[in-house]
């Protein structure tokens, strides 16, 4: 388990090196947690059962079989996680106010009660990234107006599905794909590997993120459908679909990253907190090197972010590139290189 666990760490960060210490000088996790270099804890940071990763890697951890089907976490469970707990919403509160976001949200309509009930069941199975004693589920009476409209969404989604295959349309890679009709979200191997999605440039940024853009990018079109704004008819009208639900993607990703490096940030006092000796030798290191390499992972989704709002705003919906005959269902696609 452990070895499985220390394979998705290093997809999370897209680094083999786990730190430059005279210790594990360009040594890798696993390495140092064999030579008992690295705790237990460090080498997953374990994330409550769960790490963020991409399962392309952890695919390669299975034995094959002739079943499509695989069971990987999915970014639904993490990002239900932001809105539906306030410890953690209230971490990233103010990314929520980006304007895009905000004028989707306020045309989003509140759950009703079948949506509500469906809320009390699914908060008694969370994947959370503070620490549980900084973050219990929040009853819906508690929530705002944003996470409330941002529930129903969620339960508008009636599938999330990853599919451990390759999918083309002509010349390009679909990374993922939302089914209005079925109400189901659908990510694919390539997922991880998303690099410029509509002009969306995430080449610099973590496997892991990669991969939630993509959930959450997907999770954008619910977003539109759930307020009627899917809009098939030109390809302008298309492209500014695919725009906007980069906005939300990125603005989605941008709080996962960011509760990520609050739960790195916690491991790194609890760290220090602790008598001399009772560490492994390379844990300090291994997690200044995480801080390091994280903390500037909003700065890498901003410029993107920055770039999608002035297309959005400046009316430049055409996408080089890609035509009508290219969009698959409410694609996430780009040109294969």
């Amino acid at each position: 388990m452990h070895r499985y666990l220390l394979c998705l760490l290093l997809a999370a960060t897209s680094y083999s090196v786990a730190c430059n210490s005279p210790h594990c000088f360009k040594t890798s996790v696993k390495k140092l947690y064999r030579k008992k270099l690295l705790s237990d804890d460090l080498a997953v940071i374990a994330l409550n059962e769960y790490l963020l990763a991409c399962p392309t890697v952890a695919e390669s951890m299975h034995t094959p079989s002739t079943s499509t089907e695989y069971s990987a976490p999915l970014p639904e469970q993490l990002l239900f996680g932001i809105f539906s707990v306030n410890r953690q919403y209230e971490h990233c509160k103010d990314l929520f106010q980006q304007s895009t976001f905000q004028a989707a949200i306020s045309q989003l309509p509140f759950p009703d009660q079948q949506a509500i009930a469906w809320y009390g069941e699914r908060i008694k199975h969370q994947l959370l990234l503070l620490p549980l004693e900084e973050a219990e589920s929040t009853p819906y009476d508690r929530l705002d107006d944003v996470q409330k409209k941002m529930i129903n969404v969620f339960y508008h989604v009636k599938d999330w599905q990853f599919k451990p295959e390759k999918r083309s349309s002509g010349n390009y890679v679909l990374h993922g794909e939302y089914l209005p009709e079925q109400r189901v979200i659908m990510l694919y191997k390539t997922a991880c590997k998303a690099g410029n999605i509509y002009e969306a440039n995430i080449e610099k940024a973590a496997l892991t993120h990669r991969y939630y853009f993509v959930g959450a990018h997907e999770l954008g079109h619910a977003m539109d459908d759930l307020r009627n704004a899917l809009h098939l008819a030109t390809e302008k009208s298309r492209t500014q679909c695919e725009i906007q639900a980069n906005i939300y993607g990125l603005v989605m990703t941008k709080a996962v990253a960011r509760l990520f490096n609050a739960r790195v940030q916690h491991y790194a006092k609890a760290s220090a907190a602790m008598p001399p000796g009772s560490r492994m030798p390379c844990d300090s290191a291994f997690l200044a090197g995480t801080i390091q390499r994280w903390k500037d992972i909003e700065l890498v989704l901003d410029k993107p972010l920055l770039k999608q709002v002035k297309m959005l705003g400046e009316g430049n919906l055409s996408v080089a590139g890609l035509q009508n005959d290219n969009w698959a269902a409410w694609g996430c696609m780009e040109a294969e290189d």
